[in-house]
């Protein structure tokens, strides 16, 4: 009976160890690839899309050719005007951009002005650490 248990004690320290090792060579994967432009994109015959994009509207005059990331994107602006007063308490350059999306506006909460996407891409694993889903935002054209 007891060699039973010390197989079984094996098998569940070899699971642990797997799952430990599957875990954190995830966590260490290259970014992806950023997505291609809508621009670039073409539809399939017999589509029906829409052909203007949502026009842009920045409420702080960012930089010519910053980049930014963003970390969340609301309808609500109380939302996002809170999420980015949470993150200037905590000594980040966050702000709220507004775009509209579908005829309804939507807030998306953005930190930094960097020169470069290099400079952007520094500073990306940080911010994901807490915010899974953040990504860099190109400047606007």
């Amino acid at each position: 009976m007891q060699k039973i248990w010390t197989i079984a004690g094996a098998v569940v320290v070899l699971a642990s160890i797997l799952a430990a090792s599957l875990y954190y060579s995830n966590a260490r994967k290259p970014l992806p690839e950023p997505m291609q432009p809508l621009e670039q994109i073409q539809p399939s015959e017999g589509m029906d899309v829409e052909t203007s994009a949502p026009a842009m509207v920045q409420e702080p005059a960012l930089p010519a050719g910053s980049f930014s990331i963003q970390i969340a994107a609301f309808r609500d602006l109380d939302r996002a005007q809170g999420m980015a007063r949470k993150l200037k308490a905590a000594e980040q350059d966050a702000y709220v951009l507004t775009e509209d999306a579908a005829g309804k506006p939507l807030y998306k909460v953005v930190i930094g002005r960097y020169a470069t996407r290099q400079d952007a891409l520094l500073a990306l694993p940080k911010l994901r650490d807490q915010y899974h889903d953040c990504f860099i935002k190109a400047p606007a054209a």
